[in-house]
């Protein structure tokens, strides 16, 4: 069962993955100057931050502000 909920939640991982990344990408072809300028930003900042950091952040923030034990 173990395995087969690996596989499952890599299927929805991957499968989000590629919407999110098209959304992106046509976000940043995209002719309103607007939504290119916000798409800059947010690549940006997920590019400046360490994955570590990003880890942490997910593992211990979380919890804290959705209250998950």
């Amino acid at each position: 069962s173990g395995a087969w909920a690996t596989v499952v939640i890599s299927v929805v991982a991957v499968s989000l993955k590629n919407i999110g990344g098209t959304l992106l990408a046509l976000a940043g072809l995209s002719a309103n100057p607007l939504l290119r300028w916000l798409n800059r930003i947010y690549v940006e900042v997920f590019r400046a931050i360490p994955l570590l950091v990003l880890l942490l952040w997910i593992y211990y923030g979380l919890p804290t502000l959705l209250g998950i034990t």
